[in-house]
Formats: C-alpha cells, structure tokens, sequence
C-alpha cells in the first residue's frame, strides 16, 4: 500500500499495482539518460580528442558523483526521501542545460549533475521497492522495471543520434529536461508514502558514511552481491560507451552505435519469461551460466581484428542476452540478505554500484585501451566474468532459494 488516495485510489489497495508503477517512474528515470548515452560517448570524444583522455574524464566525472550516492543517507534523514527524488530530478534536467554547452568545464559539470542525479534517483526508487514489494515478488517486480526501461532504451538512444545529426547536439540536450520535467509530475502525481518502519520527518541526526561501509563490507556475502552489482553494471558502461568508439574507430556508420544501444535493450522484454525459470533453475546457477556465456562472447569479441568489425559488434550484441539475466536476478542476492531495519543504511552502500561502474570502467578502461587498445577493453571484461563465476559460487543457500514467483 504504497500510494495514497486521492490519486490512483486503486492502487494503494494492491501491492502488486505498486510495483508496476514503481516500474513506470524507473523508466521515466532512466528517459532523460537513454536519450543522450550515445552522443555523450560521441562528444566527450570530440572535445578530449582520443579515447583513452575521454575515458579519464568520465573517471573523475564518476567519482565526483560517487561522493554524492555514498551521502544519501545523510541527505535523506536531513531532507526525507522526496525531496531527495525531487532534488536528484531537478540535477537531471540542469544536465540537460549544461551539456549543451561545447566548453569542456560546462559539458563535464552536465555529466556530474547527470550521474549525482540518476545514483539519487535510484537509492531512493529502490528502497520503495524494498519496503513495497513482497519478498517472493521481487524477481517479478525486477523484470517489470526492466520491461519499462527497455522501452526507453530500445527509442531513446537511436533518436537521441538522429536528433543530433539533424537538429544539434544543443537540441539533443535540451530534451532532456522536460522529459526529467514528466518524471517528477509523475513521481508527485503518485504520492507515495513512506513505510511504517521510516520517519517522515526529516532529523539532523548524522550519519558516519564510513561506519555504514565497514559494515556492509564485513558481510562476506553482501561483499559478493555488490561485486555481481558492479560487475553488470560495468558492462553495461563498457558496452554503452566503448562500442561507439569502437565503430567510429572501426570507419563504420555512427548511427550503427544508437542502433546497436536500441538493439541491445531488446532481450529486455523476455525478463518476466526469464523469471519463470528462476524457481527452477535458482538464481546462483543463472548468475554463474550468465556470466560465463557473456565471458565466452566478450574474449572471442576482443580477439577479432577490425577488419571483422561487424561481427565483433554482433558478437558483443549476443553478450547481452546474459546481461539481461544479470538485470533480472542480479540484485536479488542482496535483496534477499538485507535486514529489513538495515535497508536504508546498507542501499545506500548497495547501490554505489552504478557510480563505482562509472568510474571504474573508464579509469581503467583508459589504461587498458593506452597500453592495448580499444578491443583490449572487451578481453578484460571476459576476464573478469569468469573471476565473478567463482565468486558467485559461494553465495548462501537463501540466495539459490526458489521462492521467486513467475511474472504475468
């Protein structure tokens, strides 16, 4: 019974309805970003000049930003959740104006207000869901916010180059705020209520941010979800952000890099059929199974030379029908190991995960492409995929645990 009458009085009565509109604003969350993955990869590499100076900046873009998500809970004991979801929204829509600015500083500010803002938005719909959605519901309630995000991501970045190409990069930008405008009327519109476990009213009473890591991190488990978090995360930076790149080095259309990102998000709509075989296969063996067949595409992908461009991109395309998996189960170890009176505190830690990926991916990324090259970056991550098959296998049992019910 997460919102309120007046509006969408039915929705208050059914858990179930809850979660499809929590699924609705993640979408909406993640419009304003879709629109413009590809031209940001396409301009950060205008203005810095080469891949490896692009990927250092988007590093330090990523830790400014990190530093932000890591205060979250500070900032919605000082603010309460709202207007936290509402000051993130707003930050959205300022990236939006800065970014259509062609000077670095400006473009650079744009791209932090644009990752402080999305890694608000997600700690803040995610402990919804958290206090929300049944236990047994949350692999249906993962695949129903993926369904919304894949239709954003399959139109969004495809439009976002076109717009681009035929209006300006200073029009492709400017979309973005009223489309982060509809995601705060909607999130309003809807009234959620706070669960009966969280003050409503905001306290100044501190937060120790390093107290709340030791703690997370001394969970040898919750160690392990965060790192399966990070790692699909990191392919999804690598993938959105290297493959432009990489057909633009490779003398290939760059409208193949929209496509590619649409094309990519299309497994997305299997996830609610995807979450039929998680009672029966368990979430463990997916994780494992997905990382090992996303290892296999990534290294044979990296070791192909230009000439077989086309098929090196098809080969990464393949690859994220485990992303996909990963999207859909890949959060549930932790939602399934949480306390419920330690939420707030350890999300905020849980779901540094996409400012981490952001600044881990192209901090090394930058490296790796300097001393080997563009397609050294998809061997790498192959690398790592087989390193995190290991690591799953030592999850608990409650994390195999076939409680997930089908969605409909």
């Amino acid at each position: 019974m997460a919102v309120r009458p007046p509006l969408l009085r039915p929705v208050s009565r059914s858990a179930n309805l809850t979660s499809v509109f929590l699924g609705l604003l993640y979408g909406l969350e993640n419009l304003p970003r879709a629109f413009v993955v590809t031209i940001i990869a396409y301009d950060v590499l205008r203005l810095m000049g080469n891949e490896a100076m692009a990927s250092f900046l988007l590093a330090l873009v990523a830790i400014a930003s990190l530093l932000v998500t890591l205060n979250a809970g500070t900032l919605i004991r000082m603010m309460t959740r709202k207007w936290v979801f509402t000051l993130a929204v707003a930050a959205l829509a300022v990236a939006g104006l800065l970014t259509m600015s062609s000077d670095p500083i400006l473009f650079a500010l744009g791209l932090f207000c644009r990752n402080a803002g999305a890694g608000l938005t997600l700690v803040i719909l995610s402990l919804y869901v958290l206090d929300f959605v049944p236990t047994e519901d949350l692999a249906q309630a993962e695949s129903r916010k993926l369904v919304f995000a894949g239709g954003v991501w399959m139109v969004g970045p495809p439009l976002g180059v076109y717009v681009w190409h035929t209006f300006g990069p200073t029009v492709a930008y400017a979309l973005t705020v009223p489309a982060a405008v509809l995601l705060l009327a909607v999130f309003w519109a809807l009234r959620l209520r706070e669960a009966d476990n969280v003050d409503p009213e905001p306290t100044r009473q501190p937060v120790n941010t390093l107290a709340v890591l030791r703690h997370y991190f001394q969970d040898s488990n919750l160690t392990i979800a965060y790192l399966i978090a990070v790692t699909r995360s990191v392919y999804f930076v690598a993938v959105f952000t290297y493959v432009p790149m990489y057909i633009v080095g490779a003398g290939l259309d760059e409208a193949l890099g929209g496509y590619f990102i649409s094309a990519s998000t299309l497994s997305l709509f299997v996830g609610p059929f995807l979450t039929r075989f998680v009672p029966r296969i368990g979430v463990r063996r997916l994780i494992m199974g997905a990382f090992v067949f996303a290892a296999f595409c990534l290294i044979v992908a990296g070791s192909l030379t230009r000439e077989q461009a086309l098929l090196v991109v098809g080969l990464i395309l393949l690859s994220t029908l485990s992303a996909t998996v990963l999207d859909v189960v890949g959060n549930l170890p932790f939602m399934r190991l949480v306390r419920p009176e330690e939420r707030t505190a350890m999300s905020v830690v849980f779901y540094t995960w996409r400012d981490v990926s952001f600044a881990l991916t192209p901090l090394v990324g930058g490296v790796i492409i300097a001393l080997g090259g563009i397609e050294s970056i998809f061997v790498a991550l192959g690398a790592v995929f087989c390193l995190m098959t290991g690591l799953t296998f030592a999850l608990p049992r409650i994390v195999m645990s076939n409680d997930a019910r089908p969605a409909v």
